[in-house]
């Protein structure tokens, strides 16, 4: 009996010894040294072991262009540089917009090997931009210090064929046919290709005529420095005095020879008054009473000063109109002396008064009205 209970106590001494002595056996690393740890983890850098990439660009992430016409294509190319032990993986993450693309050299994802390079170009159309522009793409990576980086371009877009004054459209404000042509002169050139030249000049209405000839010295002198023009041509549109009276709105259609802009369209607009005009435009009579009537007046001005002669062509059947010389009989300012006789009916008129007149440049004229003739009180 006593020689069983010798025998497990033996037993579980010699194995508590053991263990104390794996705990307590040294690691041997690769070199020959010694270690702590009983299980080392692998060495290497960042990423579990996995060899780290290192995005290393040659030259600034933002190219200035300076200057470029609209309807063209801009390239510009950076290097990168793999600087780490790792493989560098690239690719285009998000463009600014569908105008600007990044392209690699074997499609649309680039690897690049330790110590290696490649190109990246940076494809941008400038469309119809006009001023100052910054487009761009983000460009993905593979480096854990550096996940993504920008590439940009930016500059000035101008049209291919401009226009001094650049304004599209031409507002000539209150022009009189008594004068046969109004001019209006624009000069029209090219930064990119100033040797261009005007085709031919449309309009829809034939009172809207035109001419052109290259730009003079004096001409390019007048022209404002910054626009540093060296050669176009002077497009001169005249306006001529048979447009009907009123508002007017024309489009002219300028065809050029440059292969990036052949059309430059602009608006020209004003009203077109003739020499006599009514003064105030409409006669108004909103507070008449029909049992008592009521008279207004508009002073009909002729431009300098011709004697005119007035016959009421039309008129409002109820009205009474006639067309009387100004006090003290001044040249060129006649009274329009508009009526409703005393029992007219209650009504509203919204009407005009047509006068014929004997001047050359104004046969007829026309006077709207508006009165509301009330109930008798």
């Amino acid at each position: 009996m006593n020689r069983w209970v010798l025998l497990v106590v033996l037993v579980v001494g010699l194995s508590a010894a053991g263990t104390v002595a794996v705990q307590y056996i040294p690691e041997s690393n690769s070199t020959g040294g010694a270690g702590p740890t009983l299980f080392p983890t692998g060495g290497g850098s960042a990423g579990g072991g996995k060899a780290a990439p290192k995005v290393v660009l040659d030259e600034e992430p933002v190219y200035e262009f300076g200057t470029l016409p609209q309807f063209t294509t801009g390239k510009h190319v950076w290097t990168v540089k793999n600087d780490g032990p790792g493989d560098l993986e690239l690719w285009m993450d998000h463009a600014t917009c569908s105008c600007t693309v990044a392209k690699f050299k074997n499609g649309e994802k680039a690897v690049v090997k330790p110590g290696e390079t490649t190109p990246i170009e940076l494809e941008f159309e400038t469309r119809e931009n006009n001023g100052t522009y910054e487009k761009g793409a983000d460009i993905g990576t593979n480096d854990p210090a550096r996940p993504m980086f920008e590439l940009r371009v930016r500059g000035t877009v101008y049209p291919a064929v401009m226009t001094y004054p650049p304004e599209p459209v031409i507002n000539l404000s209150t022009i009189s046919n008594d004068e046969d042509d109004h001019p209006i002169q624009i000069a029209v050139f090219s930064k990119d290709r100033p040797e261009t030249k005007i085709v031919k000049v449309a309009s829809s209405n034939a009172n809207v005529a035109f001419t052109h000839e290259p730009l003079k010295d004096e001409d390019l002198k007048s022209l404002p420095p910054k626009l540093e023009v060296k050669q176009g041509e002077k497009l001169t549109i005249h306006v001529k005095s048979g447009l009907p009276l009123g508002l007017f709105r024309e489009e002219v259609v300028v065809t050029t020879d440059h292969p990036k802009q052949p059309e430059v369209r602009m608006t020209v607009s004003g009203k077109m008054i003739g020499p006599v005009n009514a003064l105030p435009g409409v006669v108004v009579m909103h507070d008449v009473t029909g049992n008592k009537g009521a008279t207004r007046e508009a002073m009909l001005v002729v431009r300098n000063q011709r004697p005119t002669k007035f016959e009421v062509l039309r008129k409002p059947e109820k009205l009474q109109v006639k067309v009387v010389p100004a006090d003290g009989n001044k040249p060129g300012r006649y009274r329009l002396l508009v009526t409703v006789p005393p029992g007219t009916p209650a009504d509203r008129i919204d009407d005009e008064i047509v006068l014929k007149t004997d001047h050359p440049k104004a046969a007829t004229v026309f006077v709207p009205v508006s009165i509301w003739v009330q109930n008798n009180q």
